[in-house]
C-alpha cells in the first residue's frame, strides 16, 4: 500500500517537473521573440535614424484586422490603451511570467520528488 502511494506520488511529481520545464522552454521562446522584435526595431532605427514604434495596433493594421468598437467609451479607451502597447512588451512580459511560473513549478516538484530529474 505504501509502495503504491510512493509510486503514484513520484509519477505525479515527475509529471509536474516535466510540465514546469515545458513552461520554462515556452517562456524562453517568447522572451526570444520579444528580443528579436526589439533587435529588428533597433536595426531599422540605425538604418533610418528614427525610432519607429511598433505597437499591437500597428501589427493589427498590417494584418488588415480591426478590433470591433466597444459599446462603452470607457471600455474602448482601455482597449485603445492596450493596443498602443509596444509589440515587444507582450512576448517579453508573457515569456518572463510563464518561465518564472514554470521554474517555480519545476522547483516545487523537484523538492517534492526528492530532487531527481
Amino acid at each position: 500500500m505504501a509502495s503504491a502511494r510512493i509510486d503514484m506520488a513520484s509519477t505525479i511529481a515527475g509529471a509536474e517537473l516535466k510540465a514546469g520545464r515545458s513552461k520554462v522552454r515556452l517562456g524562453t521562446r517568447l522572451v526570444a521573440v520579444g528580443l528579436l522584435i526589439l533587435l529588428i526595431q533597433g536595426i531599422v532605427w540605425i538604418e533610418q535614424g528614427v525610432w519607429t514604434p511598433c505597437t499591437i495596433a500597428a501589427l493589427l493594421r498590417w494584418l488588415a484586422l480591426r478590433p470591433h468598437p466597444m459599446p462603452w467609451s470607457e471600455a474602448q479607451a482601455i482597449v485603445d490603451w492596450i493596443l498602443e502597447f509596444p509589440l515587444s512588451a507582450v512576448p517579453l512580459a508573457a515569456g518572463f511570467s510563464i518561465a518564472w511560473s514554470g521554474a517555480a513549478r519545476a522547483d516545487r516538484a523537484g523538492r517534492n520528488f526528492g530532487g531527481e530529474s
